[in-house]
């Protein structure tokens, strides 16, 4: 007689997220509110930009411009996706290219770094400049080498979860 099927953590943890694909309200509301925030950080330096303001370098061109922005808004677009359609593996592939996208702008920008980070808080009100003075140029860097650590590590993982929800969803479980 065979004892219980023993599964794997990443198998649970896949079954726990299929549970969970379907989005509550609450959660929905959390990934619009992600979504607001999201802009308004792009807006904040799209707006350092459209000022002149000196955290862009002369370094930083055209090419630059439709990278930086460009991932901004591009990172808002998954959320809203499940905002509007309240499941989350319908996204999960969008997931997979945004982190790639992450990984390659962030890679340019640390080898480029056409940034002044001394002028991050300019474009806030002198008494809330502080929140954003002690990010200099080398703690922008390493956040950077982060990211880039963390997308190649994000990248399989989503893939590998969006193929494991998949198969519970449609019912195809070992």
């Amino acid at each position: 007689m065979e004892g219980p099927v023993q599964i794997g953590w990443f198998e649970g943890h896949v079954r726990k997220e299929a549970e969970k694909d379907v989005l509550a309200l609450p959660d929905r509301i959390g990934q619009l509110v992600g979504v607001v925030l999201g802009l308004l950080v792009a807006w904040y330096f799209l707006d350092l930009y459209d000022s002149g303001s000196d955290f862009y370098t002369s370094n930083f061109n055209d090419l630059d411009a439709i990278l930086f922005f460009g991932m901004a808004f591009l990172g808002v677009v998954p959320g809203l996706i499940k905002v509007m359609t309240g499941r989350k593996n319908v996204t999960r592939p969008l997931d997979i290219v945004l982190s790639m996208v992450i990984l390659i702008v962030l890679a340019w920008f640390l080898y480029t770094f056409p940034f002044d980070f001394a002028y991050l808080s300019e474009g806030l009100p002198g008494s809330l400049q502080f929140l954003l003075d002690w990010m200099g140029d080398e703690e922008a860097k390493f956040f950077m080498a982060l990211g880039i650590i963390i997308n190649l590590i994000l990248i399989p993982y989503t893939m590998a979860l969006f193929f494991g929800v998949r198969r519970v969803l449609n019912g195809s479980t070992p």
